[in-house]
């Protein structure tokens, strides 16, 4: 929905992109603020990466770019410029945006810019089976159980599971 919003306001517009591609990255608003363009970089098979230290805790994080945050980096692509999102308000400013965005959208959901890391954590990764382990790097995490703190196991990710492990086990132990 918020995605395909279309918003009154070049500023509105600027936000929400702000907002999805910590979504699609997990990347907080700290380290968006700071991050330039040279710590990007594209592969031998034509995939984009990103790699920092955390503001926070100075871990490092690498993140392979999903397309829908290439899409974002495009439109935000100002040449030139050594800051990737050269519009980046106060937080308490994006904040308050993306309540009125949610608003407009019919978004119940108290939005937040740090709901677009857990929207990545949880929905985007965890949800689609991206590790644990391989998450917390990602998210530059110091401690596996901070990333913990993400995991909401939901029933989806529990019918999967077992769905997989029943197709490990089909051929191991019989029915009794």
């Amino acid at each position: 929905t918020l995605q395909h919003a279309a918003l009154r306001t070049k500023k509105q517009r600027l936000i929400r992109d702000l907002f999805l591609f910590s979504c699609f990255t997990g990347i907080c608003y700290a380290d968006m603020k700071s991050l330039v363009w040279k710590q990007f970089e594209q592969d031998a098979h034509g995939d984009w990466w990103v790699t920092g230290n955390r503001c926070k805790t100075d871990t490092q994080y690498i993140v392979k770019l999903l397309p829908a945050a290439l899409s974002i980096l495009e439109r935000c692509r100002d040449d030139g410029a050594e800051r990737v999102f050269s519009f980046m308000p106060h937080l308490n400013t994006v904040d308050r945006s993306l309540k009125r965005i949610a608003a407009l959208c019919g978004i119940d959901k108290k939005l937040t810019f740090h709901v677009g890391r857990h929207t990545y954590a949880t929905t985007v990764c965890l949800m689609n089976g991206v590790s644990l382990e391989t998450l917390s790097k990602m998210l530059g995490h110091k401690r596996i159980t901070t990333t913990q703190t993400y995991a909401k196991v939901t029933q989806p990710m529990i019918d999967r599971e077992v769905e997989m492990l029943k197709e490990k086990l089909a051929d191991k132990f019989m029915a009794v």
